[in-house]
This record gives structure tokens, sequence and C-alpha cells, in this order.
């Protein structure tokens, strides 16, 4: 497969997660997650998750004060400023994007 094209559902199976921050979203961002959602279920037919950047507890399923780990392996498509990103090295210069501009950057499967 060519190195720039990415599967996004393998299986029936969407294999990418949307990640935000576990902080309390702004309007704009709950609007740019709930918009990206919306444009994946379009391309693919498949809901895609929202998960918080947080490990979440097998039990409960709520989120932890740990934050998930991420590996290159891993499928996540990160929105805003989340610890997946930050682990990753994704860092947006914010003087330079403004407050409409975004970033777009693939690191192994993230």
């Amino acid at each position: 497969m060519d190195k720039n094209r990415r599967v996004l559902v393998k299986n029936s199976y969407p294999l990418y997660r949307i990640v935000v921050p576990s902080v309390k979203l702004r309007d704009f961002e709950v609007t740019a997650k709930e918009e990206l959602k919306m444009l994946l279920f379009s391309a693919t037919g498949y809901p895609f998750d929202i998960i918080v950047d947080k490990k979440l507890d097998s039990y409960t399923g709520a989120p932890t004060a740990e934050n998930l780990v991420w590996n290159k392996e891993d499928y996540y498509i990160s929105l805003g400023k989340t610890s997946i990103a930050k682990q990753a090295g994704v860092e947006a210069d914010r003087e330079e994007l403004g407050f409409t501009g975004y970033l777009m950057k693939t690191i192994g499967n993230t």
C-alpha cells in the first residue's frame, strides 16, 4: 500500500479512535470533535469512538488519572492538546496557526 494512504476501517471495524483532551472542552473543540466524527461516518459508514486522553478504568469505563500511552502502532486521531500528541512529539505553533488553523501530521499509525 502507498505509505501516504491510511486505512480507516478494516473488517467492518473502525481502526482509529478520536482522542480529545481530558479537560473541559471549549465550544469550538466540542464542535470540532462532533464534526470530525460526522465526517468520518459520512466517508466510511462507520461510527468512530471519541475518547479522552486518559486510560479508562477496566471495571467502570470511566477515565482515570493516568494518561494514555502513545505507541506508533496504535490508531489515534488526536484532536487538540492531548497527551498522545505530546508524547508523539507533535506541537502546533499557535502563533502561526492562529485561532482557526490546524496541523495534520502522521507519526506511525497516529
